[in-house]
């Protein structure tokens, strides 16, 4: 499901993986707070610090 993340990101520039990101964090916010930001990472294979960015 592609999500409108103009809202969440205030009109600021994103890039794919950080769209990615939030779509993921979004289509599975019941999960996420389990994962962690290491779980989430993983799960998009990208780093913690892109986690912690976003």
């Amino acid at each position: 499901m592609k999500v409108n993340l103009s809202k969440i990101a205030n009109n600021k520039k994103i890039t794919p993986i950080e769209e990615q990101v939030l779509e993921y964090i979004i289509n599975n916010i019941d999960s996420v707070m389990d994962l962690g930001i290491r779980g989430g990472a993983a799960e998009n294979y990208t780093s913690k610090s892109t986690i912690m960015r976003i």
